[in-house]
Parts: structure tokens; sequence; C-alpha cells
């Protein structure tokens, strides 16, 4: 009798794990093998906006088991092409890294593929079709508290601001930080610039340009602050910033001020460390698991996702190399700052209303 309730245990054991076995593995073959995941940027390596949306392209794929493959496609006027090749390789999810200048490639090939879902980042559409929706990110709230920063942290009263691109999401960048300025003194004197006003390349991995305007911004316009808006082109803003602090260590006549910048989009104080006040982060790898998440759970909806400090969508950096140098009076200001954004007590500007 023993004997017989062994081996039926046993047959009942094995019946159980190969069945449950088996559920896993079809589980694991649907996730696994329902998507796919092509994402098409223009440029890499930038430490900041598309290296950030690449490291969220890996985490969903390992969230979810998807696989991807990137395209990199070398300039803005190939965009369309890189999405064709994505759409020719079987991807079934398209994301766009490149903002606006995906809309209308996207726009015109989405309809002629309505099994495949298409997502841009960081961008508001004019419209969307059933298979199209864009991540957008509230980057005016988080750049009025770095333009408070600066206010409280400017000795010289001339603050400068970079961008890549004339374009709504970059001024969206520009008006609030102006605002957060001007919420800490008006008299504070404002000097921006765009990139490509200037630049024949992509305006976004210049590095050489992103140098010269920098330190036209230090030198001729006595800048102690720079807001670098650019992608990789920051690297050069950097740069101008190193050159400068290097001319003042070693030039004995020179008189000393202190001079920083801040970064965006992912957290570049580490660049030069103790220099670079905060970072203006923008959670783009947030933001592709978010709507990854979306389209798994048969959420997706063909509309704007956008989201800000509350959602914490945008925020500053920790500040590690720079809290001692800030103090706790800013750092705290800028809490209760936060706060009230997040409440509606401050409505921050954008151009997107």
């Amino acid at each position: 009798m023993k004997k017989i309730l062994i081996i039926s245990s046993i047959l009942l054991l094995f019946v159980f794990i190969v069945l449950f076995g088996n559920f896993i593995f079809m589980s694991n073959k649907t996730i696994s093998s329902q998507h796919k995941i092509g994402f098409v940027i223009s440029g890499i390596d930038d430490k900041g906006f598309a290296d950030m949306q690449i490291e969220g392209v890996k985490n969903a794929s390992r969230l979810y088991k998807i696989n991807y493959k990137l395209y990199i496609t070398g300039s803005f006027d190939n965009i369309k092409e890189g999405i064709l090749n994505a759409i020719k390789d079987g991807n079934d999810i398209v994301i766009c890294g490149n903002g606006f200048l995906a809309e209308k490639p996207i726009l015109e090939v989405a309809p002629l593929y309505p099994k495949v879902y298409f997502i841009c980042m960081d961008t508001i559409f004019s419209y969307y079709p059933q298979n199209v929706c864009s991540v957008s990110f509230k980057q005016n709230e988080g750049s009025f508290l770095a333009g408070v920063l600066a206010a409280k942290m400017t000795g010289l009263k001339t603050i400068g601001f970079i961008g890549g691109m004339d374009i709504p999401v970059i001024n969206d960048f520009l008006i609030g930080f102006i605002q957060g300025i001007k919420y800490i003194d008006e008299k504070i004197n404002i000097v921006y610039r765009f990139v490509d006003k200037i630049s024949k390349k992509d305006p976004f991995q210049d590095e050489q340009e992103g140098y010269n305007i920098a330190k036209n911004i230090l030198e001729k316009y006595n800048a102690d602050i720079i807001y670098a808006v650019s992608g990789k082109t920051n690297m050069g803003i950097f740069d101008a910033l190193k050159f400068e602090i290097e001319n003042q260590k070693n030039n004995k006549d020179a008189k000393e001020n202190k001079i920083f910048a801040i970064g965006v989009d992912t957290d570049q104080d580490y660049l030069i460390p103790g220099y670079i006040l905060t970072s203006m982060i923008k959670n783009l790898d947030t933001g592709v698991v978010y709507i990854i998440d979306k389209i798994i759970n048969k959420e997706f909806s063909n509309k704007n996702y956008r989201i800000g400090l509350k959602e914490n969508g945008v925020g500053l950096s920790e500040m590690k190399y720079t809290k001692e140098i800030i103090g706790k009076e800013i750092i705290n200001l800028l809490e209760q700052l936060k706060n009230k954004i997040i409440l509606k007590e401050i409505v921050v500007k954008s151009v997107y209303d």
C-alpha cells in the first residue's frame, strides 16, 4: 500500500512538473517572441539624451524578454530610412529617439503598417494615428529649479544657456529656466544661443561648435554659469569650462571667478566634479519602459503621455559633488519650490501652453 502511494505521488508530481513547466515555457515563449523592438536614432554615445533612451530599451528588453536592435541613422535626413529598416527586420515596436524630427517620417509610414506600434520620444505630435503615440516631459518644471539654483549661485549676474536647436522642446527648457532665474532676481542677465544657428553639422553632436559658443559666452559676456542643453555637444561646452578653469589656475594675474555648468537629461555631474552644479534629469529610460509596459498590457493609446516633477519624469540630480558648495539653505529652497510646483502653487510656463 505504501509503495502504491509513493508511486502515485511521484506520478502526480511528474504530471504537475510537466504541465506547470510547459505553462512557464509557453508563457515565456509568448512574451519573448510576441514583440521585437527597433530603436531608431541619429547618433549615440552622448552620455545623455540618446544613451538614456538606449538604457530604457535595454531595461524593457530584460524586463519583458523582448529582443531589440539599434538603428543608428547618422543624420536626421535618414530617420525614415532607419524606420523602414526596422520594420523590414520584423520589429513590431519602433521607437524613434529624435523627438520632433521623427514626426513627419512616422506619420508618413505608420498608416502603411497598422500592426506596428510607433513611439516617438520627447515630443508632441499634431495628431495621432491609431498605432502611434509619443512620450514628452515637463522639462520646463525641472528647468525652473535649475534656474533658481543658477540665480542663487551666480556671482557675476550673467548666466548662459546653450540649446541644440531652436525648437519647441529646447525652448521649453529655456522658458522654465528663465522663469526660475527671474523668480530669484529680475536683474540677472541671460545670454542664450542655439547651436543649429551656427553649426553645419548635427547640432546635437557638434562638440567643437559647443566649445566655441561656450567660450564666447564665458569670455565675451562674462557669464559664470552655463546651462548646457545640446546632447553630445555638451561635451564641447564642458571642455570650454575646463579650459577656463585651468586658465584661471595658471594665470596668477587673472581674477578668480567661480564658474559652473548645469548638465541635462542624465546625471552629468561626474564629468567635471565640483563644477557641474547639477543636471536637469529627464528620465527618458523610465519613459521608454513606461510605454512598452502599456503595449505589453494592452493599454496602449494613440496619444501623448506627458510626465513631470509629480510623476518623477524630470528632476535635479542629487548634486553629489556640489552639495557642500551649494549649501543646505539653497537645497532646502529647491525642495520647497519643487513641492509648490507639484501642488500647482507655482505654475511654470511652457511653450506647449
